[in-house]
C-alpha cells in the first residue's frame, strides 16, 4: 500500500503534467525549399519539451506540430527561427 501511495505522490508533484491535451499547431515557414530544409526544422521543432511530433514540407512550405497545451506557439516559432527559417502560426486545433 506503501508504493501505490508513493507512485501517486509522484505522478501528482511531477512536475510533468501528464494530463496535458495535445494541441495541433501549423506554421508557415518562409524559405523551406530544398530537401535539407525539412529536416533542419524538424530538428530544432524536436528539441522544444513538450513538442510529441512534427511533420515538415517543403512543398507545402509548412510544419505541423503536436505539442502538449503548455507549449507556447512563439516558442514554436523561435525553434524555427533557430534553424534558421521564419515562421508565423497559420491555424491551432
Amino acid at each position: 500500500m506503501k508504493n501505490l501511495f508513493a507512485v501517486l505522490a509522484l505522478v501528482l508533484l511531477s512536475p510533468i503534467n501528464v494530463f496535458a491535451r495535445d494541441v495541433t499547431t501549423r506554421l508557415a515557414v518562409d524559405g523551406m525549399h530544398c530537401p535539407a530544409c525539412p529536416p533542419a526544422v524538424t530538428k530544432s521543432l524536436r528539441q522544444v519539451p513538450g513538442v510529441k511530433d512534427v511533420v515538415t514540407s517543403a512543398t507545402d512550405g509548412t510544419a505541423t506540430v503536436v505539442a502538449d497545451e503548455s507549449v507556447a506557439t512563439s516558442t514554436l516559432v523561435d525553434a524555427v527561427k533557430k534553424a534558421g527559417f521564419k515562421a508565423k502560426v497559420t491555424n491551432e486545433k
